[in-house]
């Protein structure tokens, strides 16, 4: 946790030098989202920050949608995962990532159907 914190520290004054370092906010965002942090609203704040100095930073818009991923928001994170892969059509990661959201989409949608199914079977069970 120590090196964690220390890197953390360094993205953050490195962010106080340069406010439009967009690759200081990109790793603080990583490393955010990432344990022991799982700060992941924190970590969108930061991949938002990196993508508005450099729309074009492909890296930024594949953690933020993985990110949105782990937070279930499939919708914005297929978006931000397809725009990375627009801009960097043969990134292999940014393909797999693209597919495990919509892999963790499906499994979802499962689980919820499941749960309505176990409510409606619950509340048919109740004595009339």
């Amino acid at each position: 946790v120590g090196k964690y914190m220390e890197a953390r520290r360094e993205y953050e004054k490195a962010i106080e030098l340069n406010k439009d370092y967009a690759e200081a906010y990109y790793n603080l965002g990583t490393l955010l989202m990432s344990r022991p942090f799982l700060l992941l609203d924190d970590a969108i704040k930061q991949f938002d920050k990196a993508i508005e100095l450099n729309p074009n930073y492909a890296k930024a818009y594949n953690n933020r949608g993985m990110t949105y991923t782990y937070l279930g928001d499939f919708e914005k994170a297929r978006k931000d995962l397809e725009t990375a892969l627009k801009l960097s059509p043969d990134n292999k990661v940014f393909k797999d990532n693209l597919e495990y959201c919509s892999r963790m989409e499906d499994v979802n949608k499962v689980i919820l159907e499941s749960k309505e199914g176990e409510k409606k079977e619950a509340g048919s069970a109740k004595p009339k």
